[in-house]
């Protein structure tokens, strides 16, 4: 098989999990949430905004053209499929954390675990 086609086969592959389409929901509902979150808290600001938008576009682009890569240069979707599953999990605690900060009830046990979560008194005990 030649170059291209190898690595058109490798993007095929990665593009064809569950793992991928599960990180690509969880980008946009991490998205979406924290425009939500910002509106409703009435914290909108384009910089941090630009700034949220830039870093979903770069990992976006990691994960679309250098994982494709690893996979037709390693042969292996291990080390792909590993990323992607630690890419899932960031985005997993970014969208737990605005639906807290939106109101919505998380386990208290679960909620201190998160710097953005944990109770007020916390927060004035670390200043």
């Amino acid at each position: 098989m030649t170059g291209y086609a190898q690595l058109f086969s490798s993007y095929h592959i990665l593009f064809q999990t569950s793992l991928f389409w599960l990180y690509i929901g969880c980008l946009l509902t991490d998205l979406i949430s924290g425009n939500i979150r910002a509106w409703v808290t009435h914290d909108v600001d384009s910089s941090v905004g630009v700034r949220g938008t830039l870093k979903h576009l770069g990992l976006f682009s990691f994960v679309t053209i250098f994982l494709p890569s690893l996979v037709m240069y390693t042969g292996d979707m291990v080390i792909a499929q590993g990323v992607l599953l630690y890419f899932v999990y960031q985005y997993v605690i970014s969208i737990i954390e605005n639906l807290g900060l939106l109101g919505f009830s998380v386990p208290e046990g679960f909620a201190d675990r998160f710097r953005r979560l944990g109770n007020d008194d916390d927060k004035e005990d670390k200043k």
